[in-house]
Formats: C-alpha cells, structure tokens, sequence
C-alpha cells in the first residue's frame, strides 16, 4: 500500500473523526472519575491534558465574619512574634444567610514555626484533636495561619496543604486564611454543600456587626473632631503697596508676584511724603562743610524716591545703590 506524500481534505477528515471518537472516549472517562471519586477542581478549573473548562455562570459572593473574640487573638498571636503562627477556628454557617459565615473563637494547635513555615507536630496533633470538647471539634473547620511580613499568596507548601485537608470533607464547609502584620488577607471558602469555591476576589471578610456597632455608637457620643480655623493671608498690597492686583486662576489667587500693576490708579511710593529741600539745608561732613545728597540717594540709603510718572525701580530692575 502506497504512502501519501502530502495531505489532503479526505485524509484531514478521517483524522479529525478517529481522533475525536479517542478523545470524546478518554475525556468521558476523566470526568466520570471526577465526579464519582469527588477529586476537588483546582480552582474551580478541571484539565484534562491540553484541555481546560471553567465554570463561570455562579457570580455570588461569600462572607467571613471575624467575631470580636476571634479577631483581637489573630491580632495578638500576629503582633507578637516574628515567626509564622497557625491557629484553628470555630466557625459556623449564618442560618438566615447560608454564604456568610462566623469565626466565632480561634484556638492553637501543636505545630513547629520558622519565620517563613508553620508545620503541624503530627505526633501530637491527633491526641490534642481527640480531647477536644464535642461542641469545638464540630466547629473546627477554620484554619488560618500569619506570614508575618510577607505578601499573602498561599505557597507551594500552603496549597497542598491545603489539597490534603479538604480531601478529608464532602459535605459542609472549610475556610481558609492568610494574614499578615499589615493586614492583607488572602481567604478561600469551600462550600462543600453548594458545590461552590470562594477565593480573595469573591471573599469579603470583615469583623463582627456587633463589635462594630458598639464602637462606631462609642465614637459618636465620647469623640468629637476638632476643627482647626487657619487665617487667610490675602494679597492685600505687594511690599506694601496697595495699587497691586494679584493674579487669579478661575477666580483664585495663585500668587502676588504673578499679578500686575493697576493701570487705572496712581503707584504709591513705599517712602514717606518727600519734604521740600529748604534753602541751605544738606548733610554735613567731617569738617562741618555742607554737602548735597549724592544723586539719586539719601543719607538712609533707601530706594530713590518715584514720581508719578517714573517707572518704579522694582519694576525697571534698575539697582538701588
């Protein structure tokens, strides 16, 4: 049988057809394990080798609600150590509102912390979970853990923990956090019962109403804002001069030295009314002669004295000495 040197329309047609008759067969088979075996979707995305589906038509949000107890602990384990630190919470589902859900009180559990790592001590982890009281080991389905300074994004090691724990639920719910010193939060909400995953961008935490409305109550009665009344310097005159009109930005003034000088009215002078030089008056010198004026000056050195029609000299730019 011959082999064809290139391809051609009927040959594209029959790959097309064999290869989708193997793939439809072996994409079947992945997600009916899937389903049968409850394998969690890696964020809510399922692949099968090249092959990725998202789902995308559930836009619902969820809600953790760290209760006042709960959140000053978090605080206080957070802020006082340099190292990582894990804690469990007791967590349970609003009864009127079934995607919001309360941290109601968190506890520690044995672990070993670097700075960057909070493990769980396995050798000790099963006795502590088992002397739990009945009504906490219920709720025990928070775990929530600090990365001290660093950003928030779960790590390597954080993710497959994560994978493992939730293995171990079908039905219910787990809410997972990350916090650190400046208060970022990353949150995930598995809603076991809804068929639904959460994470940070349809997450919105916050601490409880209650603790809320009693401080923001508090505040309103025992605080008041104080009021800070500044003076206004306007540009009433310019070196004291009163013939300066200021320049205006839509109505604003924006700074004296960029205004102009008023057309309309006569410049005043910044010296004293000048006296009529009476016959023999001057200065006098060492040797008691009498002397003029130099031109142009006085003997208190001040800027010479501007006439009606003179240019002024801050404006001319001619020197005063």
């Amino acid at each position: 049988m011959p082999k064809p040197i290139y391809m051609n329309d009927q040959m594209i047609a029959e790959c097309f057809a064999d290869v989708r008759a193997t793939f439809e067969k072996q994409f079947a088979e992945a997600l009916a394990r899937c389903k049968s075996q409850k394998t969690p979707l890696a964020r809510g995305v399922f692949s099968f080798q090249n092959v990725s589906y998202e789902w995308t038509n559930d836009q619902s949000r969820a809600k953790v609600i760290l209760e006042p107890v709960a959140f000053s602990k978090i605080c206080l384990l957070m802020y006082n150590t340099d190292k990582e630190i894990g804690w469990h919470g007791l967590i349970s589902r609003d009864k009127d509102e079934p995607t919001v859900f309360h941290v109601e009180d968190i506890i520690l559990y044995p672990q070993t912390v670097t700075s960057v790592t909070v493990q769980t001590d396995d050798a000790k982890y099963g006795d502590w979970a088992i002397n739990l009281p009945d009504e906490q080991f219920t709720k025990l389905r928070f775990h929530g853990h600090s990365h001290v300074n660093m950003g928030v994004t779960p790590s390597g090691t954080d993710l497959t923990y994560y994978s493992s724990l939730i293995k171990q639920f079908k039905n219910g719910f787990y809410v997972f956090m990350i916090i650190n010193k400046r208060m970022e939060m990353y949150c995930q909400v598995y809603d076991f019962d809804n068929n639904a995953m959460y994470e940070t961008g349809e997450v919105d935490v916050a601490v409880g109403s209650d603790f809320n409305a009693q401080l923001t109550a508090a505040k309103k009665v025992m605080v008041t804002n104080e009021t800070y009344h500044y003076p206004s310097y306007g540009y009433n005159g310019y070196y004291g001069r009163d013939d300066y009109e200021p320049a205006t930005i839509n109505g604003s003034n924006w700074g004296a030295r960029n205004g102009s000088w008023k057309k309309d009215e006569p410049k005043q002078s910044v010296l004293p009314p000048k006296e009529e030089k009476k016959e023999g008056a001057g200065s006098v010198n060492n040797a008691g002669d009498k002397s003029e004026p130099l031109d142009g000056q006085n003997s208190l050195n001040l800027p010479p004295y501007v006439e009606d029609n003179e240019e002024p000299w801050w404006k001319t730019g001619r020197s005063v000495s």
